[in-house]
């Protein structure tokens, strides 16, 4: 008998099944299970890569599984589990796998905008297509040999590989376009926008389209018997392309579902907290994994300064507020991920999310005061003078603290969809997905000019602080590192690389001297800018921290992977 494998410690990324016994997932720390989902066990766990796997798929033949990595690898496994070939595919993350119908010809997506070609019996080079203007987020094959990509430039591209050109082009999807799927009936796409569309195959011409009335990103798509399967959130759908609306939607998870893998009637949802495999309504199987919560949090004195209030903000769209002995919650769930929790000062709290607002909390009891419509998702939060700036979506967006008044807002797209800005008493500093630094300029009577564009040395820019300097920035990265930008030149200089994944929690301390980072996989660092060097408590750098800050006091505080809330003394 085969024995339960430890299972995934993170988010499921990609899955795939291999026929209709055996189910392949991989995760946000970089790890492959591979389960008899009808047993409801694991049968094995490969170590695969450094940092999230972006997808999955098996060969022709069921015998090896191929994965792509954060780490820009794509890596080739055996069944028992043993190493069977391993390509450096992209210089950044390596997002997209398809496999050619005959099982020759392997395709690879990454973030730097490249399609790469491979043979896939050993993996050597074998071509590569120019055309994307940003990171490629999905492959697929047709039956017959041709290629289709779908991309962060929000196009998507049907190629013919005998010339290496592009032969049609799907226009009008507004947002990043999330996956592909080539269909008899033409080719599917989702997106960002919460749009599905399906295009000719011949001329790139929309020839159906649906739209999402819950206003949330589509991140998984499979098709099957002339339906798209699509999750969006937590809400699983089946859109027949013949219809002008689909089937019920069923909330079947509070979480995101971030995948999706189809094999006739069988669908393979992967969410935070483990899979769910579905044959139409019935739900057949739930496979658990040990996921740590996704969190965002932010710390503040109590009002006696005997404490600490802890506010955490949850994927389902809850804000908690734990004051060391008990955990509530405050105001209603929005069903939509919080991404940002930031304290200002000792008496407000901050938070923003995936539903487009700025919620002002007061520290001292978590009552809320203001919410304030950024419009755009909310990636970070950050204050000062009496004001409180937005970033996210390709959009920034400035506040007066006091009464909720929006002063200023600005469309950012050489950004990208996914910025962060710091503000500072006059001026605001603003970078993304993009390569271009941004400087804005703040001018009385509410008005934002723009100062200057700076080309940047580095992309994928996870966090950014000012740290005091008129100069400088601090910046934190996908691949891991964080870094202090020269704000003049746009040149970087790698400070540590601790983290070793994308960095979700990034925090300057109130005396500006630490920088603290926790990664997707839960690693966290403190590094001392004085010194060059990271200080990380033993007691954060044994345990693993999916959310951690400094609180307006000095201290640390981190959620550990239970979700237990812990205090440490201020870094010396």
């Amino acid at each position: 008998m085969i024995e339960p494998a430890p299972l995934h410690q993170d988010s499921v990324s990609a899955c795939a099944f291999a026929g209709r016994e055996q189910l392949a997932t991989g995760s946000i720390e970089g790890g492959i299970v591979v389960w008899d989902w009808r047993a409801g066990r694991a049968e094995r766990t490969i170590p695969a890569h450094r940092g999230p796997i972006w997808s999955l798929i098996w060969d022709a033949h069921r015998q090896t599984l191929i994965s792509a990595g954060h780490d820009g690898r794509v890596l080739l496994h055996g069944l028992d589990g043993e190493p069977r070939g391993a390509i450096d595919a992209h210089a950044g993350p390596a997002m997209a796998l398809a496999l050619s119908a005959d099982g020759e010809r392997l395709a690879s997506g990454g973030f730097d905008g490249s399609i790469r070609l491979w043979r896939a019996a050993d993996g050597k080079a074998d071509g590569a297509l120019a055309g994307h203007a940003a990171a490629v987020g999905d492959l697929d094959f047709s039956a017959d040999g041709a290629l289709v990509s779908g991309g962060r430039d929000d196009v998507v591209r049907i190629w013919d590989l005998r010339s290496g050109q592009v032969a049609a082009q799907g226009l009008g999807h507004t947002r990043w376009v999330t996956r592909v799927r080539a269909a008899r009936q033409g080719v599917v796409s989702a997106s960002e926008d919460g749009t599905l569309r399906l295009w000719d195959w011949h001329s790139g011409a929309e020839r159906w389209r649906y739209t999402t009335d819950w206003e949330r990103p589509i991140w998984g798509l499979g098709v099957a018997e002339g339906s798209a399967v699509v999750g969006a959130g937590g809400l699983v759908l089946h859109c027949p392309f013949d219809a002008s609306a689909p089937g019920p939607a069923r909330e079947v998870s509070t979480a995101t579902a971030r995948a999706i893998a189809v094999a006739g009637e069988l669908v393979a949802l992967g969410v935070s907290d483990g899979v769910l495999v579905m044959r139409g309504s019935d739900t057949l199987a739930r496979l658990h994994t040990r996921a740590r919560p996704s969190l965002s949090i932010a710390a503040s004195p109590m009002p006696d300064r005997r404490g600490l209030n802890v506010f955490l903000g949850l994927p389902d769209g809850r804000v908690m507020l734990d004051d060391g002995r008990t955990r509530r919650e405050l105001g209603p769930e929005r069903g939509q991920f919080i991404f940002v929790t930031t304290a200002i000062g000792d008496d407000l709290v901050a938070t923003g999310g995936f539903d487009g607002h700025v919620r002002l909390w007061r520290a001292g009891d978590g009552e809320l005061l203001h919410t304030m419509k950024h419009g755009a998702y909310v990636f970070s939060i950050s204050a000062s003078e009496g004001r409180l700036l937005a970033s996210g979506g390709g959009v920034i967006s400035l506040w007066d603290i006091a009464s909720g008044r929006q002063l200023a807002i600005r469309e950012v797209p050489e950004l990208g969809f996914h910025n962060w800005a710091a503000l500072s008493a006059d001026r605001i500093v603003a970078a993304g997905d993009g390569d271009v630094l941004l400087r804005l300029r703040l001018l009385g009577d509410d008005q934002v000019v723009e100062e200057s564009r700076t080309p940047l040395d580095t992309r994928l820019i996870t966090g950014l602080r000012l740290p005091g300097a008129p100069d400088q920035a601090l910046i934190a990265t996908a691949n891991g590192d964080v870094r202090r930008l020269d704000l003049a030149t746009g040149r970087t200089q790698v400070l540590h690389a601790a983290n070793g994944s994308f960095v979700r929690n990034f925090e300057l301390s109130p005396d500006g001297r630490h920088v603290l980072s926790s990664s997707e996989h839960a690693v966290a660092a403190v590094y001392d800018l004085d010194t060059g060097r990271t200080v990380t408590p033993e007691a954060l750098a044994r345990t693993p921290a999916p959310a951690a800050t400094f609180a307006s006091t000095g201290e640390i505080v981190f959620v550990d992977g239970t979700g237990e809330v812990h205090v440490l003394a201020p870094p010396a």
